[in-house]
């Protein structure tokens, strides 16, 4: 596995910074959050923050880890749902050749925003989808309705 595929895979999908912290997870096997920030030479307010990003969407898994009486949290590198982020075009496409273009763009609002709850996806959806659907407007509409 390739450090370098890893990383573009993040820069793709999350932004540059991230790859600081995705390489540092993947040359080292796990991570206490002050090892973290020293091998990914990021300040660790600001770690915190894109670490958030990084659990939400399972990119990034913690472990607590409990020696005798200290309590320690560990970070590691999901490797299997950063590769995953190559295939989303292709679920992109099945979700459209196989439903429609509404189910392609509700499948993209979570891809893109990781976890969502229901009404957020919609409100994604709604916006994203108008440029696609144009002259369908009463059909997406009566589907947002019910």
């Amino acid at each position: 596995m390739s450090k370098s595929l890893v990383c573009h895979l993040i820069k793709t999908q999350t932004g540059e910074g991230y790859c600081s912290i995705v390489g540092a997870l993947f040359d080292h096997e796990e991570l206490q959050l002050g090892e973290l920030a020293k091998y990914a030479r990021v300040e660790p307010e600001e770690l915190r923050q894109m670490l958030i990003l990084l659990l939400k969407n399972d990119y990034v898994e913690y472990l607590e880890k409990i020696d005798g009486q200290t309590k320690a949290v560990i970070y590691k590198l999901n490797l299997e749902n950063v590769l995953g982020i190559g295939l989303y075009p292709k679920y992109l496409s099945f979700f459209e050749e196989r439903f429609s273009v509404l189910s392609k763009n509700i499948a993209e609002s979570l891809i893109i925003n990781g976890r969502m709850n229901v009404k957020a996806c919609i409100e994604n959806t709604k916006e994203n989808i108008g440029l696609e659907l144009q002259g369908h407007e009463s059909d997406m509409y009566s589907l947002f309705q019910q």
